[in-house]
């Protein structure tokens, strides 16, 4: 399993797109809608992270994404054909090797499977961010 930067590999911005397309609602904070690929290409084009990278298998096949923000926030996600084959763990794992020091998960409440895979890494809870929408019956939020 390797990692390469997103900004120099050709067909990044698709295959992320496709990530972003399989990514369920449970899983987003900042994802009101899903953007339009152009979008999201002007998303990628801003740079937005510290690093960002492309994990591929063993067999030199892309299989998720993996990024760390400037302000060491990780985010990771693993296309759902490849879920637990611990991509994540070895990904995760890299990256601390290369960006060593503290690091942060910020995970929406009702990502549970990313909730225990941070926890299981090592990770303890800081807090909890809460949001009322005022047109929105949410419901019990803890799962």
């Amino acid at each position: 399993m390797r990692l390469v930067s997103v900004y120099q590999t050709e067909g990044a911005e698709e295959f992320l797109y496709h990530l972003l397309e399989e990514r369920p609602a449970v899983a987003n904070i900042s994802h009101k809608y899903m953007p339009s690929e152009q979008e999201h290409r002007a998303f990628m084009r801003s740079q937005p992270y510290l690093a960002w990278y492309i994990i591929y298998d063993d067999e030199d096949c892309w299989v998720g994404s993996i990024y760390i923000t400037r302000l060491r926030e990780v985010g990771i996600q693993i296309m759902e054909s490849e879920h637990r084959q611990g991509y994540g763990r070895r990904a995760l794992r890299v990256l601390r090797d290369r960006h060593p020091g503290k690091l942060l998960a910020n995970i929406a409440i009702r990502n549970a499977s990313s909730v225990n895979f941070f926890v299981g890494e090592g990770f303890e809870p800081l807090s909890i961010t809460l949001e009322l929408q005022e047109d929105k019956d949410v419901g019990p939020i803890i799962p």
